[in-house]
């Protein structure tokens, strides 16, 4: 429906009702509980319930039809709700987009308090045998908890680390849990290399840094200051037994990635997903940027599923903001997530499908790409893993 044709059933935007006013419930998607006493619930749980003496025309009582966006009544409605515009007619599937820019809703905010909602893990959901493979190339976590971390905390997951910074690579000995195995290698192309250790660990490379990039940004020069140089021998991925069969391959080695991923080949070619840091300015010298990183994934059967996070910075003197990472001008780095080409599933065996669906869930929260992946699973098998999986999704689908 027209965004006109919800002006006209809306009336005028954010009119509130006196008292006294009719109200009808607006729904949009999912589903939801709207009781005889205006209590709206769903799955069991209180949505919102009317002031004490209010009055709530719910339309249809004991009504299974969408989530709701904002509801209108005499009195008593949460501020976000009061701003909805009174319904001269009942509505019972409306345009998303209109009914959240006539009612100033927060879509955003709303579809991660939905997504929160949802269950924490894919394997334990579906309660099924599902065995994941990760292989993590620069394996300290300097920037927190791996992104993988939700999958070793649901079990039946195995990691393959490469960490050759020696007291890192103690620390993760340490920690670790009864699955992950960390190895003393640098990774790249079998050859040896000198590796280039930064006043700042993070940018420790075996690619020399780039002042001329660097300077443009606050603080940079001095992070990027090379503090001594080391000969380290490396290997090739795809001559380490212990990374055969990888399903995820998370790397983040500060410029060598495409080197890594081109003596990689056979292990991408059984690989699902790949998380690797990408640069769109050369802030090592030699170093391949997205584009060429993009190509390279492309050619074996990848493509881009999402940039996450897009790190961006301001040239320097200015800082806007308090956070070092959002919000500013040029775009820097991110970590990319590549997944196997969608249109080509038949290419993926069944027992792959399934994997690929649990680690995009996990990982990344993409419950729509879970759901295709599962869909394309029970069409070959007649699980029914999608048709569980959308019951809890239903508060996220479209009307259109």
């Amino acid at each position: 429906m027209a965004r006109a044709d919800h002006r006209r059933l809306l009336g005028p935007a954010r009119e509130s009702l006196g008292p006294g006013g009719h109200c009808r419930p607006i729904v949009v998607g999912g589903i939801a509980e709207i009781l005889g006493n205006g209590r709206i619930e769903r799955h069991g749980r209180v949505l919102w319930s009317p002031a004490p003496g209010s009055a709530v025309e719910t339309g249809a009582r004991g009504l299974s039809f969408g989530v709701i966006l904002g509801l209108t009544e005499s009195s008593g409605a949460p501020a976000c709700l009061a701003r909805l515009a009174h319904v001269h007619e009942p509505v019972r599937t409306c345009n998303w987009d209109a009914i959240i820019h006539m009612s100033g809703f927060d879509e955003a905010a709303y579809i991660e308090t939905v997504k929160r909602s949802f269950p924490p893990r894919l394997r334990q959901f579906l309660n099924i045998d599902c065995p994941i493979k990760i292989v993590d190339i620069g394996a300290n976590p300097i920037d927190g908890p791996a992104p993988y971390a939700p999958l070793l905390a649901g079990g039946q997951t195995t990691v393959v680390g490469f960490e050759p910074n020696l007291e890192a690579l103690a620390k993760l000995n340490q920690v670790k849990g009864p699955g992950e195995t960390y190895l003393p290698h640098a990774v790249a192309d079998g050859q040896r290399h000198t590796l280039h250790h930064c006043a700042m660990p993070g940018l420790t490379s075996l690619l020399e840094p780039n002042p001329a990039i660097f300077s443009l940004f606050s603080q940079f020069t001095a992070w990027s200051k090379v503090t001594r140089r080391e000969e380290v021998d490396t290997v090739r991925l795809d001559d380490v037994n212990e990374t055969a069969g990888l399903d995820l391959l998370k790397i983040d080695i500060q410029g060598g990635e495409l080197m890594v991923f081109q003596n990689g080949l056979s292990r991408l070619q059984s690989g699902l997903v790949v998380h690797t840091e990408v640069e769109f300015l050369p802030q090592y010298h030699g170093q391949p940027l997205f584009s060429e990183i993009e190509m390279c994934l492309r050619a074996q059967g990848y493509m881009i599923h999402k940039l996450e996070p897009l790190v961006t910075r301001d040239y320097a003197p200015i800082l806007l903001g308090k956070d070092p990472y959002t919000g500013h001008s040029q775009v820097f780095w991110a970590d990319a997530i590549f997944i196997r080409d969608v249109t080509r599933l038949d290419l993926l065996t069944d027992d792959q499908i399934l994997r690929m669906a649990v680690i995009v869930y996990d990982c990344y929260r993409s419950v729509d790409l879970a759901l295709l992946l599962l869909r394309e699973y029970d069409r070959r098998t007649a699980k029914g893993y999608g048709d569980r999986l959308f019951q809890v999704l239903r508060p996220l689908v479209s009307n259109q």
